[in-house]
């Protein structure tokens, strides 16, 4: 069975006293077949977007959504809350433009402030998916032509 929640225990090292802050990342992954849809024109990922720990203000708050590569024509919506948006590319392993990337920043908020759905809509083509395995059977190709030719000339 699938836990359905997940309990984390923060405990800080020193007592916090007047103007004493604690930063924290937490990050994590997902599986698609819970978040993503396919719509008539692409996808859409939809994710709760609200912060985890109850009762605890946050000062700011930023979210990163990776989107495979090649997706294009991305639309973000958050609902009510202000929020500013930024899109970069993020480079991973065999990657070849980059993953575009929507960086989400909110700032003064409470748990109970943003019960918010997360949306990002997207299209994606076949032929984006299939950049990474023509690249790297190119790759070899040429590896391997290169080796026969240099055994042939030695």
């Amino acid at each position: 069975p699938t836990p359905t929640r997940l309990q984390v225990d923060l405990e800080q090292r020193y007592p916090l006293m007047g103007g004493w802050k604690s930063n924290f990342y937490w990050g994590f992954n997902l599986p698609l077949g819970s978040v993503l849809t396919e719509v008539p024109k692409g996808y859409k990922f939809t994710f709760p977007w609200a912060l985890s720990l109850k009762g605890v203000p946050c000062e700011e708050t930023e979210t990163e959504v990776r989107l495979p590569e090649g997706a294009t024509l991305i639309d973000v919506k958050v609902g009510r809350l202000s929020v500013d948006y930024e899109y970069k590319s993020s480079i991973t392993n065999l990657d070849v433009v980059g993953r575009p990337t929507v960086v989400l920043r909110a700032r003064n908020l409470l748990n109970g402030d943003h019960p918010e759905q997360l949306t990002v809509l997207y299209e994606f083509s076949v032929v984006a998916m299939l950049l990474e395995p023509l690249l790297l059977t190119a790759g070899f190709f040429a590896l391997f032509l290169a080796s026969m030719v240099l055994m042939r000339l030695s």
